[in-house]
């Protein structure tokens, strides 16, 4: 040990715990390591195009940015290398040894100015497979940074716009302490430009700040760091994939999943909010779904208390949602509709689209004021800290029960499958319920192979299509449903306020013609769902496709 004064950090061996449980146990300010390990995946985020570091190594910096002051209750003295020695000495069972031992060497290099020779003498560095050693370099020197922009332990200071250009990486923050916290980050970026001196790094105050900060009610388009084309630089790229791994546990691959869609929710509140685009709203509540999903695949690994507020958070969000975007759909199925007919009766559907303009505009005013509720905003924060906080939550695995997804993920698919295969001696003469459930199903399969898509073999993705093509025939009966009893209870409506017959009325006509087409739609697939559509999906090829996409598990 370095200190003999302090107590030997390194127990005997022992269980596997979860990074929660390191933390409660060695009293770790989890608000500013939160804040820490966010930063730092932020700014993973941001500089790939230059590291170029697999997506796992994004876990690795959030668990950095968690781990890095597990010693510091012990006294700032050398509090850096009792923090790798307690990391090696605790196996956890929610992250993989590997990025274990990458964690270990972020903390150790988090403090002390540095030196190249820290390389050559740091033995957890040394330890590490040749080809690790370079993403343990830039992890450390992200987290150095990251730490140094929570200087002020404030937990206000975030990331602005960036850009990388000729001139390097340009990092903004913006915050009341963000003059100190910039200045303390800029001091902490000595390991980035001793080891990377080929890619200079310029970090500013964002001055004028869009969410408020010093008084400031919105960002001028000129304050703006620019790109290269001299336009304000866009925000780091969305992950496209949540970076699951085969010897992830259950639940940490869950919180990957849920990371992706959260953000990607997040992502399209803006344009939700502006109403622009239809396209916006839609992907929102489409992320907001498969957050949902996802809780139904992973949720038994989390603890009740933890994934119930969660979900009832998710689910008051998607029904706000919801109820505008189903009338975005309805009245682009009317379009269509009125898109095939003569000029001369493009007017068929007044009625029923002026009805549904003023449901859409009541249900967005709800929409709106729904995410400006308090309950909303603390949803945000929950979610917030549930995905970015390993081990968060998780419930320690039984004895012997399987928490890998290498184990767990091949049952899980088949289970699905096997639900959704179950209905095909039902589905000639098929009720609506029935299809409804099937079309659920169908999701929730589909959902599922996605989930696991990037531990799955290539042939996973064309199983997928084929659940998707069931999905959108099913989708298109269940909306042609729906449509069909929105257009009956406008039409009786209308006939008992006018106190008129469909045939005195040219535009009850109009939706008498309307409705004919949606009953004749219904009927259509009704009577094909068990046709091409579902014979591919449980064809023997399909099936062995499915199981060489999961025998690679």
């Amino acid at each position: 040990m370095d200190d003999p004064s302090i107590p030997d950090p390194r127990p005997e061996p022992e269980e596997r715990i979860t990074v929660t449980e390191l933390c409660r146990r060695f009293e770790v300010d989890m608000a500013h390591a939160r804040h820490v390990g966010r930063l730092a995946a932020e700014l993973f985020d941001l500089t790939r195009p230059i590291h170029n570091l697999d997506v796992r190594y994004r876990e690795v910096a959030l668990l950095a940015g968690v781990l890095h002051n597990v010693a510091l209750v012990g006294g700032q003295k050398k509090h850096h290398t009792r923090g790798r020695d307690i990391i090696l000495a605790h196996p956890l069972s929610d992250v993989p040894d590997e990025s274990r031992a990458i964690a270990a060497v972020t903390t150790v290099y988090h403090r002390k100015r540095w030196k190249p020779e820290r390389l050559a003498d740091e033995p957890s560095y040394l330890a590490l497979p040749a080809d690790q050693q370079p993403a343990a370099l830039w992890l450390s020197a992200l987290l150095r940074i990251a730490d140094g922009l929570d200087y002020s332990q404030s937990q206000t200071t975030i990331l602005g716009p960036g850009e990388i250009g000729p001139d390097g990486v340009r990092v903004s923050v913006a915050g009341p302490y963000a003059d100190m916290d910039a200045a303390r980050a800029d001091e902490k970026a000595d390991l980035w430009r001793a080891e990377f001196p080929d890619v200079p790094l310029h970090i500013e105050r964002f001055h004028t700040n869009p969410l408020g900060f010093d008084g400031d009610a919105e960002a001028d388009p000129e304050d703006l760091p620019l790109a290269a084309n001299g336009k304000p630089a866009p925000p780091p790229p969305m992950l496209k994939s949540p970076g699951v791994l085969p010897d992830d546990t259950m639940a940490e691959a869950g919180r990957k999943v849920l990371r992706l869609h959260f953000e990607r929710m997040l992502a399209n509140e803006p344009g939700t909010r502006e109403g622009t685009d239809i396209e916006a709203l839609h992907d929102m509540r489409v992320a907001t779904r498969r957050m949902r999903a996802a809780f139904r695949v992973f949720g038994g690994s989390f603890e009740k208390g933890f994934r119930k507020p969660l979900n009832k958070g998710l689910r008051r969000v998607g029904r706000g949602l919801g109820r505008v975007r189903d009338l975005d759909v309805f009245m682009a199925d009317a379009q269509r509709y009125l898109n095939a007919l003569p000029e001369d009766r493009q007017g068929d559907l007044d009625l029923l689209i002026d009805a549904w303009q003023v449901r859409r505009e009541k249900a967005r005013k709800k929409m709106l004021a729904a995410l400006d509720d308090d309950r909303y905003r603390s949803f945000v924060a929950d979610m917030r800290e549930f995905v970015d906080t390993p081990g968060l939550g998780a419930k320690e695995p039984k004895d012997a029960a399987p928490a890998l997804v290498r184990y767990v993920a091949p049952p899980a698919i088949y289970a699905r499958y096997a639900e959704v295969r179950a209905y095909g001696p039902r589905l000639a003469g098929a009720d609506i319920e029935t299809l409804h459930a099937l079309r659920i199903d169908a999701k929730h399969l589909r959902y599922t192979l996605e989930f696991f898509e990037e531990v799955l073999g290539d042939e996973a993705r064309g199983v997928i299509e084929a659940v998707r093509a069931l999905q959108d025939h099913l989708g298109a009966l269940h909306d042609a449903d729906v449509a069909r009893d929105l257009l009956r209870g406008v039409m009786a409506r209308s006939l008992r306020d006018a106190g008129e017959t469909v045939g005195d009325s040219p535009a009850l006509q109009g939706l008498a013609a309307y409705l004919d087409d949606r009953e004749a739609a219904l009927r259509t697939l009704r009577d094909t769902v068990d046709g091409e559509v579902w014979a591919d999906l449980v064809s023997e090829e399909m099936r062995a496709r499915l199981a060489r996409a999961v025998g690679v598990l």
